[in-house]
């Protein structure tokens, strides 16, 4: 955990550090939509039962981009996310809710296509840290409630995760419309017989300053 602190707080460091002294990049402020599915597998006595959980996700955040060559940028991103679900059984209703911290970090390669037109493709990690997730769970009969913190002490979930991202991007001046898939590397589940993890597409537009 303390490695991958010290990976998001450099990753930050150069963000603010590229976006105040090199003088060859630009800042842009992002908005975008960024669902995500919770892709778990349980294993007991060598048979595997496979579940997913979708939510709906929305992002907003800033982006340092600096031009490597002519053609080859490297863009580093802050964002937060935040996700929510429902799911419902015949006596109870579950809605989830998460809030999240991304750091991602892309590498991409840009085309002219016309006057102020450029094409781009972009691939690159991300690393994300979940400050919030909770489970309100709600009795359909009674009508009582009870919320479910998703990392307290004696949880299983894991609030880091480093996933992959690729994509296109097509920028019009100063509007930037982008969007790919991404796909997390790590096992969100403590429990040696349950692997969860996470994927989702993304769109964005952002405004370069």
């Amino acid at each position: 955990m303390k490695k991958v602190l010290t990976i998001a707080a450099v990753a930050v460091a150069m963000f603010f550090a590229g976006s105040t002294q090199a003088q060859n990049g630009n800042l842009s402020v992002n908005i975008g939509y960024a669902p995500q599915t919770f892709n778990t597998v349980t294993t007991i006595l060598n048979s595997e039962t496979n579940s997913s959980m979708d939510m709906t996700g929305f992002f907003a955040g800033v982006s340092y981009t600096s031009a490597v060559t002519s053609n080859l940028c490297l863009t580093v991103g802050l964002q937060a996310r935040y996700n929510y679900g429902n799911e419902e059984n015949a006596l109870l209703k579950f809605n989830h809710s998460q809030f999240l911290v991304d750091v991602p970090v892309m590498l991409s390669f840009g085309l002219p296509l016309g006057n102020d037109i450029r094409l781009g493709i972009f691939a690159g990690p991300a690393l994300s840290f979940a400050v919030k997730g909770e489970t309100k769970i709600v009795g359909k009969i009674s009508g009582n409630d009870d919320d479910e913190d998703w990392y307290e002490d004696g949880d299983d979930r894991q609030r880091f995760d480093i996933s992959g991202a690729a994509g296109l991007s097509l920028q019009f001046r100063t509007i930037r419309l982008y969007g790919g898939y991404r796909m997390g590397f790590l096992d969100l589940n403590k429990n040696n017989n349950i692997k969860t993890t996470t994927q989702g597409l993304f769109v964005g537009l952002g405004y370069v300053l």
